[in-house]
């Protein structure tokens, strides 16, 4: 899933007639060449599909989760009760964007505003706003504050998450990035957040966020092929002039597929691999402990049974 690109999700095939003495034979005989028949068909039943979220890099180049349906029956715009011009316009350039990755319509997307929010809690979700317009954006909990008059830190509360941001991607360097960009001359005016959605687990919720309802259109840079979206990465990104700056902050990871036994060991022993020493040590107690008490119980039995 990690290897899903912009335009360029192909499967390349290579032929080969044998080594290289028996091509230069061939060859001069007559022509060489190799075709995939067109009823050819390709199982890809029983690979794994896990996807790690947040991770906005998979929607900049793929539009994941969204295209995962290529008819965007899973999806749905959700936008402020007026929007402005600038807004319709940015809904209609992502949707545009997802059905060039798909190469189908999106007939089946839902387009709700906040107060519907409910009807459609079992879509992924595409937010579009303002602090002032879209109300979604005050009662959710973010990563980030938007409010009317710009973007603001939101600390990370829970003692646990702040652990997790540790031991995965640092707590200090994505609070001192945001930090350095919110205190710059010109600070951000808009911005892509992505998260679980709060409104059913397991669901994805884009946030296109904007201080102006009339620059929401330039966030639309975020899925067109240029320069400025070549580094999109992390759960937040935040537009300052033309060039995004990406990070991870304050977030929750949730998993979209599904995985193995082995497939969940090996991800969780390679993501947390400082803790396997500590494994194998209480391992090692334990099969210790009970070793010792069975040899206990063992030499009891013998002496109760062989009295000297």
């Amino acid at each position: 899933m990690l290897a899903l690109s912009r335009f360029g999700n192909t499967l390349s095939f290579d032929f080969s007639f044998g080594n290289e003495n028996q091509t230069a034979s061939l060859a001069s005989a007559g022509n060489l060449y190799g075709a995939i028949l067109k009823d050819s068909s390709l199982d890809l039943r029983g690979v794994p599909d896990l996807a790690e979220m947040p991770n906005l890099n998979l929607f900049a180049e793929a539009g994941f989760p969204f295209t995962s349906y290529p008819d965007l029956s899973h999806t749905a715009v959700v936008l402020p009760h007026e929007p402005s011009a600038e807004q319709i316009t940015l809904a209609l350039a992502m949707l545009a964007s997802l059905g060039a990755r798909t190469g189908s319509s999106a007939i089946r997307v839902e387009v709700v505003d906040w107060e519907h929010v409910h009807e459609v809690s079992d879509r992924d979700l595409l937010v579009i706003g303002t602090g002032g317009d879209q109300p979604l954006f005050r009662s959710w909990p973010l990563p980030l504050q938007i409010g009317t008059d710009g973007f603001q830190l939101a600390e990370v509360r829970s003692p646990l998450d702040r652990v997790k941001l540790w031991l995965h991607r640092g707590y200090g360097a994505g609070r001192q990035q945001l930090t350095d960009l919110f205190g710059a001359t010109n600070p951000p005016e808009s911005g892509v957040l992505e998260i679980e959605s709060p409104e059913q687990r397991g669901r994805t919720a884009v946030l296109l966020a904007s201080i102006n309802p009339n620059d929401a259109e330039t966030l639309s840079s975020l899925v067109m092929p240029s320069a400025a979206s070549s580094s999109v990465t992390g759960n937040i990104c935040l537009l300052v002039g033309d060039e995004f700056h990406c990070g991870y902050w304050n977030y929750r990871t949730y998993f979209i597929g599904q995985q193995g036994i082995y497939g969940w060991t090996n991800f969780w022993l390679v993501r947390y691999y400082l803790l396997v020493p500590a494994l194998v040590f209480l391992l090692a107690l334990v099969l210790g402990g009970w070793l010792n008490g069975w040899l206990q119980r063992r030499a009891i039995w013998r002496l109760q049974e062989h009295p000297s």
